[in-house]
């Protein structure tokens, strides 16, 4: 069952990524511990040359550049929450793709919520 406080940090992280600059798909991650925010993040245009084939969209995705933002020991134990929409302000799968979960689980990040397409909020604990 997905908790009050949850849904309610969820619209937020929501709200926020109408801020985001990038095109096609406005992103935002925000990095709770004990419940207080202690980063957060919108995705945004690479600022050099991405070589890597993978990323079809040059971007820096906002789950990494919000770890960026926090010493990697405050870190540990925290929860991310991921949403995202389209240009055309559409819900969008936000599950974190699989280098920025190596990422989150390597700086020890416990648990990651996000949003589906259907707007309903998914997570994935990590050990």
């Amino acid at each position: 069952m997905i908790s009050k406080r949850i849904k309610s940090t969820m619209r937020a992280t929501q709200k926020y990524a109408k801020l985001s600059a990038y095109r096609p798909y406005l992103m935002s991650a925000v990095i709770i511990k004990a419940g207080k925010v202690i980063s957060r993040a919108l995705n945004r245009k690479s600022p050099g040359v991405l070589k890597d084939p993978r990323y079809k969209y040059k971007s820096i995705h906002a789950e990494l550049a919000a770890i960026l933002g926090v010493y990697k020991d405050d870190l540990k134990g925290a929860t991310i929450f991921v949403a995202g929409e389209s240009a055309s302000g559409n819900n969008i799968c936000s599950k974190p793709c699989d280098r920025c979960m190596d990422v989150i689980q390597e700086v020890g990040i416990k648990r990651v919520f996000y949003l589906e397409k259907d707007g309903s909020i998914n997570w994935v604990k990590l050990s």
